[in-house]
């Protein structure tokens, strides 16, 4: 993959950014697993964001690829007993697989029709999970797994699994940056800008969009298991239709369009939510209210907003 020194400067300060973070959310009242949480739902936005701000396609269903490597990282630790070098590419694996058969499934329909198959396939999902109470623990959630160690790494403090998590976050910026600066990421933007357009020029629209879905998919997979690594939990509602809604708005509040936009969109939601819960048990209500503004007044995101102005 080729990269302009202009993205891996980019890529570097913000590596260097987060890799200061634990220093400073102390001193701002937060907390360290705030800091690897917005890297884990950054990770799940950037890669979502290639389906979504590549080839314009709306996804409701990602949470399925989300919560399935996320409870398969739980029952292979639990079920299986799997060192966790094993378990974190087998649950990813599981996501891609998952993500490729659902895609090749839908893949052809388009718009409202293409979103709601996306919802039934997570909700899907999300039945079997709170149901299956021998396996998944129901409604209570699965339990009985932590995590250890790592190639000689101990990752039960929280500011050893913040690094590692960082290692995953960077590593997904400079993938998808790498990508998308590539012939198959120009391709994408093509079928975004213009789809009709690019059937009539030959290109194979349905591929490359079923391509897009797959690696986003895979993307959200490693996230899911990140984050069921970072609670020591799995829980249906990682299948729900909200935690897919979750990663659209992050990429809509941040920008869609800008590379950067999903992270910072997952960076103000996370801290967000995690002030506001602090002051009230009803934090959905004014969070939601805030969003909406975001929506209204940034309509290409936040970082569209800044590069709509300093382009006059």
């Amino acid at each position: 993959m080729m990269y302009p020194k202009k993205d891996l400067l980019w890529i570097g300060a913000v590596a260097v950014l987060f890799a200061a973070l634990p220093l400073l959310l102390p001193r701002i009242g937060s907390s360290i697993p705030v800091g690897t949480e917005i890297m884990i739902w950054g990770i799940f936005a950037t890669g979502y964001n290639i389906l979504l701000g590549g080839t314009g396609i709306l996804s409701f269903g990602h949470a399925a690829f989300f919560g399935l490597s996320g409870y398969a990282t739980g029952l292979l630790l639990v079920k299986a007993g799997m060192p966790l070098p094993a378990v974190i590419p087998l649950a990813v694996a599981a996501s891609l697989v998952a993500a490729f058969l659902i895609g090749a499934l839908i893949i052809r329909k388009r718009g409202i029709y293409f979103a709601m198959l996306t919802i039934a396939f997570g909700q899907m999902f999300y039945f079997i999970a709170s149901q299956w109470n021998s396996l998944t623990g129901g409604l209570d959630g699965l339990t009985g797994f932590k995590r250890t160690d790592i190639l000689g790494l101990d990752l039960r403090p929280e500011d050893h699994f913040y690094y590692f998590v960082l290692g995953f976050f960077v590593l997904t910026l400079l993938l998808v940056r790498g990508l998308m600066n590539s012939s198959v990421g120009k391709t994408l933007v093509a079928i975004r800008e213009n789809i009709d357009r690019s059937e009539f020029l030959g290109i194979d629209v349905k591929k490359y969009q079923h391509f897009a879905f797959v690696v986003s998919g895979t993307f959200a997979g490693l996230a899911g298991s990140l984050y069921v690594l970072l609670l020591n939990f799995a829980f249906p509602e990682l299948f729900y239709w909200k935690t897919s809604g979750d990663a659209v708005l992050m990429s809509v509040i941040g920008g869609m369009h800008a590379f950067f936009g999903p992270l910072l969109g997952a960076g103000v939601f996370v801290f967000l939510r995690d002030m506001i819960s602090t002051l009230t048990p009803h934090w959905a209500l004014p969070l939601g209210a805030i969003f909406v503004t975001f929506v209204l007044f940034f309509q290409k995101g936040i970082l569209g907003f800044f590069e709509r102005g300093k382009n006059g």
